[in-house]
């Protein structure tokens, strides 16, 4: 770590994405639980913070117009107002996939009530212009930007606005955001930047995501924080700045799909990771890590002892990773194997949300698509076996 200078320490606290929607809503109501109770415990090691960062998957709100090419639509109880506003300063990413899930409408009530409730967001708006707007922030005598991106990629498929079209602001022109950050630093102290990126339940960055990480950090940026994976992947000291990958989830229960179905929800993404981080004038910084997970009953249980050390190893190892020699080649070998596993879990999945199903419901929701995509699946899967064994990559 850093050796500390100056007397005056931010705290920042960085978290997830969050989404108290989706099946824990019914969950709680019928036990008459506060739509608060999976924080209960978690707290603590946010209340102390006195900036707040996260991202907020989805709008909070639900309407008639959704959006139409996509199988699963996100959105928050507006209870969710409640546990950010019992924080310091809470600066929300709306840069992600599902913000636009109930088109304009769902955008434009969410940022609204935000501002009612005095939180701060940035990254989405009602065209380009709005959507790649920084929100500047004077705390403790400094001055501290947010920046946030994501991708319309296949493998975000965000939607990103345009001169006249609500959405997010895109990181693909990089060029241009590195200058947006070169010039910002001449304004302000501290500039964090929020990425929605990377693949699903991936534990690794890809090459060209470390690539784009340095160079926001060659560009000025202090905090550069990953979103998107729903899983936490590793943290990167580069040149006195923190890189956080992928925080996970801090909390995204099950949801069900357009047609009815139970959407499986996997272990590894039922922890959370927070990064807790002093920032001192001499604009040197510490950190620290915090991690939980929850089980059946939605409550976030924070990892301590030797829970807490097997989670710290886990994330310490994937952040080792990242400074290999050979990592481009250690991806792509990576990337190969994890969307095998990937393809053969959402078979199982399929397999297990089918007979979750009573016959006649599931009569009524399975489609053509679905069978297409399974039997898809289960050729990749058959082909890409056999060729490996008669290259002999696997054993017989």
């Amino acid at each position: 770590m850093n050796q500390l200078v100056g007397n005056t320490a931010i705290n920042f606290v960085f978290a997830g994405d969050l989404m108290v929607g989706g099946e824990f809503i019914s969950y709680a109501e019928k036990r008459k639980l506060s739509h608060l109770y999976p924080f209960e415990r978690i707290e603590p090691h946010i209340s102390g913070a006195d900036i707040f960062f996260l991202n907020l998957e989805g709008p909070i709100f639900q309407g008639s117009d959704r959006r139409p090419d996509v199988t699963t639509i996100l959105s928050n109880n507006a209870h969710v107002i409640d546990l950010l506003t019992r924080q310091g300063i809470c600066v929300l990413s709306l840069s992600n996939n599902h913000i636009m899930d109930y088109g304009v409408e769902g955008l434009n009530h969410t940022t609204a009530l935000l501002k009612k409730s005095n939180l701060y967001y940035v990254g989405a708006g009602r065209n380009r212009e709005e959507a790649g707007r920084e929100l500047i922030i004077e705390h403790k005598g400094r001055r501290i930007a947010f920046l946030a991106f994501t991708t319309n990629e296949s493998h975000v498929n965000a939607i990103i606005a345009d001169s006249q079209t609500a959405g997010c602001d895109s990181f693909l022109d990089r060029d241009r955001i590195a200058q947006k950050i070169r010039i910002l630093s001449e304004n302000v102290d501290i500039i964090c930047v929020s990425l929605h990126w990377g693949h699903e339940f991936f534990l690794y960055p890809s090459w060209e995501q470390i690539n784009m990480a340095r160079s926001l950090v060659d560009a000025g940026a202090k905090y550069v924080i990953g979103h998107h994976p729903h899983v936490a992947q590793g943290i990167e000291e580069y040149k006195g700045s923190i890189i956080m990958y992928s925080l996970g989830n801090l909390f995204f229960p099950p949801v069900k799909s357009i047609y009815g179905r139970p959407e499986a929800t996997k272990r590894i993404s039922r922890e959370c990771m927070l990064v807790k981080s002093k920032l001192w004038e001499g604009k040197n910084l510490t950190f620290e890590i915090a991690g939980g997970s929850w089980g059946k009953d939605y409550k976030i249980v924070p990892f301590e002892g030797d829970h807490h050390r097997i989670f710290c190893s886990r994330i310490y190892a994937q952040s080792k990773a990242l400074h290999s020699k050979t990592y481009g080649q250690f991806w792509l070998n990576y990337k190969e194997r994890r969307e095998r596993e990937l393809k053969k879990e959402a078979l199982l999945e399929a397999l297990r949300k089918a007979l979750m199903m009573p016959l006649s419901d599931l009569a009524k929701s399975i489609t053509l698509s679905d069978v297409t995509r399974n039997m898809t699946r289960l050729y990749e899967l058959f082909c890409r076996s056999k060729d490996r064994k008669s290259k002999g990559l696997i054993a017989h």
